[in-house]
């Protein structure tokens, strides 16, 4: 029998996030015919929440809306009308009842802060070319993705992540590095057959090579009282935990040698 990989709820997340913009994917830049009208200031348009395209909207684990771009009276897009949304849309933004409701009503945070959004939807209907931006919105103290597709002239969906716990660690990570990058002791990383897969600055500073060159050699380039052998049984005596301060010499592109302190860990 074929053997077959086992489907997972986030397979059959990522499949429907796929459809769902296969379907503002294939529109391939139509043009536009109909005519434009101004939004009206009553909730009379029929809701679609039944017809196919919003069906979709229900699969998604990721909160998400269906609507319908408003204009003003010169053509522009000014805002949208929510036709449809899921229960993780109202999860994730606290907000109820949105269908029948301008975007600016029920989402005033995201409508001040970010009217690229609404400048992006509008090019999606108008071009049928999914887009996607990340901001964020100091009003729900979130930094939110959103992606956007149209399946038909003037609709769109959109699906909406929260990723402020991406964006804080990517922040914290950012931070990390420059400390490392940035910090007056040598840092280097290596890999159990002595390569260099990383050193900071201040390697490049003491020793007198280039990055590039630190990083095409093996520690006992520039540490010439260690061999591959000797280097090998060190590694394998300390993992999960460091070696007390050894002395060494390290030995510069000039030549000249420098007496450092090193402490290590894995």
């Amino acid at each position: 029998h074929p053997r077959t990989a086992p489907v997972t709820l986030n397979h059959l997340r990522m499949r429907t996030v796929q459809m769902l913009f296969a379907a503002g994917g294939g529109r391939d830049g139509e043009k536009k015919t109909e005519s434009r009208q101004a939004p009206s200031e009553h909730a009379s348009t029929p809701l679609i929440s039944q017809d196919p395209p919003t069906r979709l909207l229900s699969s998604l684990m990721d909160a998400a809306t269906y609507g319908r771009v408003l204009y003003d009276e010169n053509g522009a897009p000014c805002d949208w009308l929510v036709l449809d949304a899921n229960d993780a849309f109202l999860r994730l933004f606290a907000i109820l009842d949105p269908v029948g409701k301008k975007y600016s009503e029920i989402a005033p945070a995201l409508h001040r802060e970010v009217p690229e959004l609404l400048e992006m939807t509008g090019r999606v209907v108008s071009t049928g070319a999914p887009e996607r931006l990340e901001r964020f919105v100091s009003g729900w103290d979130k930094w939110i993705d959103v992606r956007a597709a149209s399946p038909e002239p003037d609709h769109f969906f959109c699906v909406y992540e929260d990723v402020t716990e991406r964006k804080q660690l990517e922040q914290s990570l950012l931070v990390t590095k420059q400390t490392v990058e940035w910090a007056p002791d040598m840092i280097q990383w290596l890999d159990r057959e002595g390569r260099l897969l990383y050193v900071n600055e201040a390697n490049t500073r003491l020793l007198g090579y280039s990055r590039e060159e630190l990083e095409r050699m093996y520690i006992w380039d520039i540490h010439p009282g260690l061999d591959p052998g000797t280097f090998r049984r060190q590694w394998e005596e300390i993992p999960g935990a460091e070696r007390g301060l050894e002395e060494a010499v390290f030995r510069g592109k000039d030549g000249r040698e420098h007496v450092v302190e090193i402490a290590s860990a894995r």
